[in-house]
Order: C-alpha cells, then structure tokens, then sequence
C-alpha cells in the first residue's frame, strides 16, 4: 500500500500534469501559428492584388503583368503629359523674361510632351531607328535552282577594280578615321541582334528603349519636372505674397515682368501644379516603381517573385503546425484520459487495501477501531 500511494499513484498525476501542460502550451502555439498564418496570408494576398496576379504561378504572372501593364503605365504617362505644356511654356516665357539665355528649358521634357514615348535613338539623333520591323521585307529576291542548271553561283558584286584574270587592278584605300555606326554597347542588349542581306536591318526595335524605358532619360525626365513642379510652387507662394502678378521675391528681383506672365494667377499656377504632380505621382507610385524595377533588372523580379513564394511557403507551414498542434492537443488529451482513468482504478484499490490493513490491525487488537493516517487519505 505505501508503494502504491508513494510511487505508482505519485507518478500517474506527475503525467496526468506533464499532459496538462503540454495541452496549455500546445494551444497557445497553435494560436499564434494561426495568427502568422493568418497575418502572412493576408500580406501575400494584398502584394498579389497590388500587383494584380492571383499567386498561382508568381513568376511568371510578374512576367506577364510587367508585359501587359507597363504599356498601360506608359500610355497614361503619355495622356497626362500632355497637360503640361501650359506649365512648360509659361515657365519658358519667365525664363526668356528674366534670363539672358537662347537655350531651350527642359529639354527632354518639351520633346516628350510634342513626340512622346518614342525611343532615345529618335531624341538624341532627332530620326527614327534604323529599323525594319516588317518581318516580310526581304532583302533579295529567292533564286529558282533552275536558273543555272541546277549549279549554285555566288555573285560576289563589284570587289572595286578586280578584273578577269583575278587581279587586282587598284589599291583599297580605308581612310585613317574610326567608322562610327552609333550604337552604344552600354546601353544597347546586343542579344539576338541579326544582320541581314544588304544591311536593311540590325534587328529588332525592343534593342532601342524608349524614354521612359531607358533608366538615365527616365530619370532626367523626372528632374525636368521636379524642377517645373517646383518652379510653380515657388511662383504660387510668390502671387500669394505679393498679390496677383507676382512682382518679386524669390526667382524675381525688381524686374518688370511681361504681361503674358502676370496674367496667370495663384489659381491658374496651381492647376499647372497639379498637372505636374499629377505626372510626377504617376511615375513615382509604388506600383509604378515596382514595375519599373522589374523593366530594369531581371534579378529584381526574380528577388521578387522568391519573396512573394516564400510569403507563402511561410503561410502553408504556419496552417500545417496549428494541424500538428491540434494533434498534439487531442493526443495529450486522450493520454490525460488514459491516466485519469488508471489513477481512479488505483486509487480504488488503494481504498480498499486500506480496509483490509484497518481490519486485520484490529482483530490484533480486540476488535479496536483503527485509523491509518498519512499521505493515503489524501487520495480519497
């Protein structure tokens, strides 16, 4: 019976609160799994909606989305420029006001708002690439095998003086300078470029980015009008300070401006501001950024789609471990059961040791009540 009540007994409600405890700190992990899961979830499906994909497939919806959203992006950069150019010509007449110089204001940006999103050959060189993107052009005409009795002949054209007899007749005279064919290796992908018969074309007009393609006129687009935007911040606080007109202060200093550009009032420079800005927003957004990123480095998009998987990879582990710990929770809970149960029969037969050990005492002594104190009543 001492055995019983110091050993066996002790032991089963030492488990029977080991499983407790695993059940308390079982449930709180799978709260807090659940609450990550949930919280991973909901960031992976807000990055998705942001960028418009379902998360099936992240990569290669990335890939499509920077396909077919980028030219959406261009072609409202395009739509909104537009209503720039009363800033840009009002910012050019106070130049040409209060500056002695013949030279354009904002260059790249006056030639985007009259051309567009046409690509930097064209800015710089003022023509477009030389370029066939006519896949059906063709630059000799197919010979009939006929035509020389079934031999093939190779016309070499004129070689510059070489006569019958295989001689040549004159000298080739190279010249001394270096031909420049004006491609720039920095910023041209030279990747899959073919030259044809005739040297109609050298390729494919995805080799020559467009302004807002190529990351340095993109950026100097942005400085021209940042320094627009910010022109027309400062005329503002100079029309409200000064009345309407502007007569001086800031970019101004006892000049007399022209009429034409007194006539705009503090209203009217802010409907340019905010056509400016409205450029500028639409270049800067996040998603606008993240999408050109992507044009720019390929290792951004691959970095990009691993975060995004890896979201959710964290977000699948997150559900499995509040599976396992709900397991954990049901199997601690049964194995309680169990030892509660074997604890009850124990403590049954401890009882009933106990009435038999009271009894035996007392007939040893006269039929004496006996009373077994200790540890073992506190079974009962």
């Amino acid at each position: 019976m001492s055995r019983l009540v110091n050993y066996e007994v002790a032991s089963l409600k030492r488990q029977i609160a080991r499983y407790q405890q695993q059940q308390k700190e079982s449930t709180r992990k799978a709260n807090d799994s659940q609450t990550n899961a949930r919280s991973l979830k909901i960031k992976f499906e807000e990055q998705c909606q942001e960028f418009g994909i379902e998360g099936k497939d992240v990569h290669s919806e990335l890939t499509q989305v920077l396909s077919t959203q980028l030219p959406v992006l261009f072609t409202q950069v395009e739509s909104l420029v537009v209503h720039v150019q009363s800033a840009l010509e009002y910012y050019q007449t106070f130049r040409e006001s209060t500056v002695s110089s013949e030279s354009q204001v904002l260059s790249l940006l006056s030639f985007f708002i009259k051309n567009g999103n046409v690509t930097v050959y064209e800015w710089k060189n003022g023509i477009p690439p030389p370029l066939s993107t006519d896949p059906n052009v063709k630059t000799e005409p197919e010979s009939s095998p006929s035509d020389n009795n079934g031999e093939l002949e190779i016309d070499w054209g004129d070689l510059g003086g070489i006569g019958e007899g295989g001689e040549p007749s004159g000298d080739i005279d190279f010249g001394d300078g270096d031909i420049d064919y004006d491609i720039s290796l920095e910023q041209v992908d030279l990747t899959g470029i073919t030259i044809e018969d005739g040297g109609n074309s050298l390729g494919t007009v995805s080799q020559y980015p467009t302004v807002l393609e190529d990351f340095n006129t993109r950026n100097m687009l942005l400085d021209d009008l940042m320094e627009l935007f910010e022109f027309t911040k400062q005329r503002i606080n100079e029309t409200v300070g000064r009345g309407e007109g502007g007569g001086g202060g800031g970019f101004v200093l006892q000049v007399d401006l022209p009429s034409s550009v007194q006539g705009y009032s503090s209203k009217d420079i802010e409907e340019m501001s905010c056509n400016v800005s409205s450029v500028i927003d639409s270049l800067t957004n996040k998603k606008s950024q993240q999408l050109l990123l992507m044009l720019g480095s390929q290792s951004y998009l691959d970095r990009l789609s691993s975060q995004l998987i890896r979201q959710q990879e964290l977000s699948r582990r997150a559900s499995s471990l509040v599976s396992e710990y709900t397991y954990k929770i049901k199997e601690a809970s049964e194995l309680q059961t169990e030892c509660e149960g074997s604890l009850s029969l124990l403590v049954a037969d401890v009882k009933k040791i106990k009435i038999m050990v009271s009894k035996e005492i007392s007939k040893k002594y006269n039929d004496r009540i006996v009373n077994i104190t200790g540890d073992i009543n506190q079974l009962f």
